[in-house]
């Protein structure tokens, strides 16, 4: 079962914060420390060997035992922690599998234009949230993405929703 392993891989790139209805730019609400207290996932896979497809298939989770926290600065952002990555797939309706996401560590600079914030990893991935709601004391953030993890001769292509929730220090 490989498609599980490279989600977690490729979950690890998930993480990714919204926007506001400021002006383009505006930042200075969002500067602090924030602790990531939600993280729910869902979407579709397809596992491919070559060109031939073995497996397809929806799945859904969260994160448990949140440890990660986001540190916005003027125009940098760091997160740091971990959390034990709970997953349940349509081929094993009930069972869930958990994959620990430790001492992970995301870097880079960030940006606002409306409701969207960019965020620029030093890995080289560009990512951008949108922002479901937000107060002065929590954003609750949702990033489509679309992964895609190449190893063994085969590909697996992940299409899913992230929400996550940020609580203020």
């Amino acid at each position: 079962m490989l498609y599980p392993l490279m989600l977690v891989f490729g979950l690890g790139f998930l993480v990714s914060c919204g926007g506001n209805d400021d002006q383009p730019g505006e930042t200075s609400k969002y500067v602090g420390q924030w602790d990531m207290v939600s993280l729910q996932y869902e979407g579709s896979y397809k596992a491919y060997q070559g060109n031939e497809l073995l497996d397809e298939g929806e799945f859904a989770g969260q994160a448990k035992d949140i440890t990660m926290v986001w540190e916005f600065l003027a125009n940098e952002v760091k997160a740091t922690g971990g959390f034990n990555m709970t997953m349940e797939y349509g081929w094993t309706p009930g069972v869930e599998f958990t994959y620990p996401v430790a001492a992970a560590t995301y870097e880079g600079s960030w940006s606002v234009d409306g409701s969207k914030m960019t965020f620029h990893f030093k890995t080289g991935e560009v990512s951008e949230a949108n922002i479901i709601s937000e107060t002065e004391d929590t954003l609750v953030l949702s990033l489509p993405q679309t992964l895609k993890q190449s190893g063994f001769g085969g590909e697996n292509v992940f299409t899913m929703v992230n929400t996550m929730t940020l609580k203020r220090k």
